[in-house]
């Protein structure tokens, strides 16, 4: 009989994470319910929460994952989540030795309860000497939300609960015993959960590559399917939309180009199309990059270098953080050009177009056709194409081939950085 874990947390905002750890403790032999997957007990002719506080006796652990949301309510008056309602009939079977708990939250919102409690703490000092605050403005002072925590009252007072704080307060005062069942684990990554399940469950895992070449695989897809589009004919990358105008663009930066408004057209409609950058994710691409189990061990020297993949995903990892820059700080810049487009007509006919306004969808589009060859071909090597890697022709860092040129010559290699510091190759 395999181990039963039960995940519970809101679902909008952990769903990568639940995945993840569904196929990650499955892996390890865990049956792992999720009440958002079709492999749930859903009895037709039960109520939803029933039917989840009925699966909870089927478990040897309850993962419960507190974020920053508070979820849907099953008592709105009250103000108790599902989450919260699943907690309350876990601890209960904890109690009763049926199973056992498990409790993550995330660091970040720990961190902010703790400077909440610190700023109740100066409310009192200050109120101890003036009386200027009442209480009922401290408490919405020290609860109030913010674009991090959408309900700061409801969930600094779960987080209370699952600490069981007047438990520990009164069991210090010789008035209870003290409570069981009331570690809480903070958790910024995949990792950090791992971690603690590593030790709390006896997992030896030696599929800690697997694991990580699995979720980076699939967040490589994600992203791709993010910077594609379908035709009734193909699937190509958003950024080939704009390849015809980009063919007719000639001279320098700044000179113009002579474009059918046709082509200009499709340039806009790339410009208005092109995916959101806030939709692509490295999450894990930040996890490999910084594991170690990529890089190659150098006998000679006794140290470790980067592997073809590894240099290919810091590759990718700059070109992510350039197109989060563009997006950011020409955005306004692009929808201005667009709309411009947009207002020649849409025929053959040849519109003069100087090209330093061009260049900030061509730089936009390079950056962007650089992650998906970068995507397409780690995916490939992670499936076995032995050649991927090395065949990828990325797209200069200017659309004008003589400022591209001079860019490449002017940036120093790694020899030249080595040779520069004195220091010898490893």
């Amino acid at each position: 009989m395999k181990p039963t874990i039960y995940i519970s947390s809101t679902i909008y905002d952990f769903a990568d994470l639940r995945s993840s750890l569904k196929y990650v403790l499955e892996e390890l032999g865990y049956i792992v319910l999720l009440s958002d997957f079709n492999d749930f007990k859903k009895p037709l002719d039960e109520n939803s929460y029933d039917s989840c506080l009925a699966a909870l006796e089927e478990a040897d652990y309850f993962l419960l994952l507190i974020g920053q949301r508070v979820g849907g309510y099953v008592d709105a008056n009250e103000k108790i989540s599902i989450t919260r309602m699943e907690y309350r009939e876990a601890y209960k079977l904890a109690q009763a030795g049926q199973l056992k708990l498990l409790t993550f939250v995330r660091k970040n919102l720990w961190d902010i309860r703790e400077d909440r409690k610190a700023l109740i703490q100066a409310f009192e000092e200050l109120n101890a000497t003036s009386k200027e605050l009442s209480n009922e403005d401290q408490k919405k002072l020290s609860n109030h939300s913010s674009t991090f925590v959408n309900d700061a009252e409801v969930t600094f007072e779960f987080l209370k609960e699952v600490s069981r704080v007047e438990e520990m307060k009164a069991a210090i005062k010789g008035a209870g015993n003290f409570p069981t069942g009331n570690w809480v684990h903070t958790f910024s990554t995949l990792g950090d959960i791992m971690a603690t399940l590593n030790t709390e469950l006896n997992i030896k895992n030696p599929l800690q590559r697997a694991i990580l070449i699995s979720n980076l695989r699939n967040e490589l897809i994600g992203n791709l399917a993010v910077l594609l589009t379908k035709t009734p004919d193909t699937i190509l990358a958003t950024g080939e939309l704009a390849m015809a105008a980009r063919r007719r663009m000639t001279g320098g930066r700044r000179e113009a180009s002579d474009i059918s408004g046709k082509h200009l057209s499709w340039l806009a409609m790339y410009l208005i199309c092109a995916a959101p950058t806030s939709n692509l994710t490295t999450q894990f691409l930040d996890v490999a990059l910084t594991s170690g189990e990529f890089l190659n061990f150098v006998k000679e020297s006794h140290s470790f270098e980067p592997s073809l993949l590894q240099n290919r995903m810091l590759e990718l990892k700059r070109n992510f953080d350039r197109l989060q820059f563009i997006a950011k700080g020409f955005g306004e810049q692009r929808a201005r050009l667009a709309d411009e487009l947009f207002a020649i007509p849409n025929d053959e006919d040849l519109n003069s177009i100087e090209n330093e306004k061009l260049s900030i969808a061509f730089v936009f589009q390079d950056c962007e056709l650089n992650i998906v060859k970068l995507l397409a071909a780690i995916l490939k090597h992670l499936d076995g194409d032995t050649n991927a890697l090395q065949n990828v022709k990325l797209n200069p860092t200017s659309p004008f081939p003589e400022t591209a040129k001079q860019l490449e010559q002017d940036r120093p290699l790694k020899a030249d950085v080595l040779a520069w510091l004195k220091l010898k190759q490893p």
